[in-house]
């Protein structure tokens, strides 16, 4: 099988972190073309460590990822490749991959690992699979010329629902990973109430998985647990006991995320 991997990364010093590199070893490999953007230059050591495994790619620190995923598939045309992945270094992958993806439906065109209802139901781009019935509909590749510079909403509303709307339009299904349960259900609800009550742009049922269930990942049940969570903690889950707690489940795909928080928090106000 012939597979593209494209990786956004992003770091204000330079480096690719520990839980980064994981998750690029974890697609790297034989029958993979693998193209990294970087927003900041890297280190000497970070790019050398990136070359060793595909094609590094430095770009202005403009636009969110899907311009870089953009520049990856005007050089790679998806109809080339059995399976095109989208990815950042946005989260840390608390499962292998394979285990993630056994829990997709074979017969899905195109999944992710999360589905979020900000806005409108999508697929989340911080990890998107599409298979060779997505790869080589023409309606794939006359997404990417389109793609322009956006604010994170517009890039939402354009990108991850424009391009989950048109595929399953066209007849494509998709699935993800993690389906909460109906405990996760109510306790998201409740959740996305409370913090509404406090934040006048919030709308009740418009939440993001990823942030306001991060505390399933103790349990397993969600894979992989978003840096932004443990940075910005926006539902006020409690931070410093879930990171805890993270380390002593996870220790080997956690270590090095403490580090990365304190290093990386003076470029994230």
């Amino acid at each position: 099988m012939k597979r593209l991997v494209s990786v956004a990364l992003y770091d204000p010093d330079g480096m690719v972190a520990p839980f980064a590199r994981r998750t690029i070893d974890a697609l790297a490999g034989p029958g993979t073309t693998l193209v990294a953007t970087a927003t900041h230059p890297l280190t000497p050591e970070a790019a050398g460590w990136v070359r060793e495994r595909g094609q590094l790619i430095e770009r202005e620190n403009v636009g969110l990822d899907m311009l870089g995923h953009q520049l990856v598939l005007g050089e790679h045309p998806a109809h080339e490749f059995d399976e095109v992945i989208l990815t950042n270094d946005t989260f840390v992958l608390l499962q292998p991959l394979a285990r993630i993806e056994d829990r997709i439906d074979p017969a899905a065109a195109f999944w992710g690992i999360t589905a979020s209802r900000e806005i409108a139901p999508h697929v989340q781009s911080y990890f998107l699979c599409f298979r060779s019935a997505v790869t080589r509909d023409p309606l794939f590749a006359e997404h990417w010329p389109a793609v322009k510079l956006a604010d994170r909403r517009q890039t939402i509303v354009d990108n991850e629902i424009g391009l989950s709307r048109t595929l399953t339009r066209a007849g494509h299904r998709f699935d993800v990973a993690f389906h909460p349960n109906a405990a996760e259900l109510t306790r998201a609800q409740l959740r996305g109430w409370r913090h509404g009550r406090h934040n006048p742009r919030a709308v009740v049922g418009q939440w993001n998985p990823t942030m306001v269930l991060a505390d399933a990942a103790l349990n397993g049940h969600l894979p992989v647990v978003k840096i932004s969570a443990l940075r910005f903690d926006p539902f006020q889950l409690g931070t410093p006991a879930l990171l805890s707690e993270l380390e002593r489940r996870f220790p080997e795909p956690m270590e090095g995320v403490r580090a990365y928080l304190k290093r990386t928090a003076r470029a994230y106000g």
